[in-house]
Parts: structure tokens; C-alpha cells; sequence
């Protein structure tokens, strides 16, 4: 069992998870990010990024991962009934999308993050560990019983948020 500890324990590794792992880690904090799967990984969901996000990859110095263009779309409900989302340069954002898998996009930040200097950990974040009746970080189940501790733990592991839970 390796114990190790941390100024944040990021949990989970998608977009938000890596993005608050990259801008902690490039303000100087110790980071840890953890995610049950192993990278590049695939999701079924969320493989379009809009014309603001770009510009947040923008502002956070990410280059824009592979992918395709879009501008204007059309979509079409349930119903049949369509309705035209134009696409413009905006004040602050470009006027266009992307499209690209998950696994690509997610990849990309999750990268940018470590080189920054986050530490990759793979596992779930199992039990939770507690000091002062507040939570400071969790076993991972990654078979060695690893403990991660951190002074500030980021639960950002979805809808079903194992860390919001505890």
C-alpha cells in the first residue's frame, strides 16, 4: 500500500475534472487526478465542443484537438419540426464548433494536465478517508489498497458522484 499526499485530489479526469487539475497544477499545487478508467477511453456521450469552449481551450492554451468543423446546424425534433442554429464569430468566441470523439478531447486535457504536472492515478475512489470529521481523501481500488490524501478533494466524477455521496 503506497500512501501519498497532495495539496487536491481531483477525482475523475473529464473535462472538468482535467481542466481544474491543469489550471491547479499550473498555479503550483501538488495535484493528484484520479480516474477508475484507463486513458484514452471512450464515452457515449458529449462529442461536440461549442463555440465558447473552444475558447476556453483558447484561453487555457490547449490546442484544439482533431476534428471536424461545424457552423451552422440544423436540428431536427422528434416531432419533424426544424429549427437553424446559425453560427457567428461572437465578441469573444470563434464562429465555428468542433466535433471530435470523447476519447480524443478527453485525452487531450487529461494530457495538458499532467504535463503540467497533475499525477495520473488509476482506480475508483473507493473508501473514504477522514480527519477531523472532514473528508481528506480515499482508498483507490486499484488492487494495492493506495490511499490518496489531499487538503482539498474535487469531486468531479459525474452524475452519479461517488465523492458528492460521501
Amino acid at each position: 500500500m503506497r500512501r501519498s499526499s497532495f495539496d487536491v485530489l481531483v477525482v475523475g479526469a473529464g473535462p472538468a475534472g482535467s481542466i481544474a487539475a491543469l489550471v491547479l497544477a499550473r498555479a503550483g499545487a501538488s495535484v493528484a487526478l484520479l480516474d477508475k478508467a484507463q486513458f484514452p477511453r471512450d464515452k457515449a456521450c458529449g462529442d461536440f465542443v461549442g463555440p465558447r469552449g473552444l475558447q476556453v481551450l483558447a484561453d487555457l492554451g490547449i490546442a484544439e484537438p482533431a476534428g471536424l468543423d461545424v457552423g451552422d446546424m440544423v436540428v431536427i425534433g422528434p416531432t419533424g419540426r426544424r429549427v437553424v442554429l446559425p453560427c457567428f464569430n461572437g465578441v469573444t468566441y470563434p464562429g465555428r464548433a468542433r466535433a471530435m470523439t470523447r476519447s480524443v478531447f478527453d485525452d487531450a486535457l487529461r494530457t495538458a494536465a499532467l504535463d503540467a504536472g497533475a499525477v495520473a492515478f488509476t482506480g475508483r475512489a473507493d473508501r473514504p478517508l477522514w480527519s477531523s470529521g472532514e473528508i481528506d481523501g480515499f482508498t483507490v481500488s486499484d488492487g494495492d489498497g493506495d490511499e490518496l490524501r489531499a487538503d482539498f478533494v474535487i469531486g468531479a466524477d459525474g452524475a452519479t458522484s461517488h465523492v458528492a455521496h460521501s
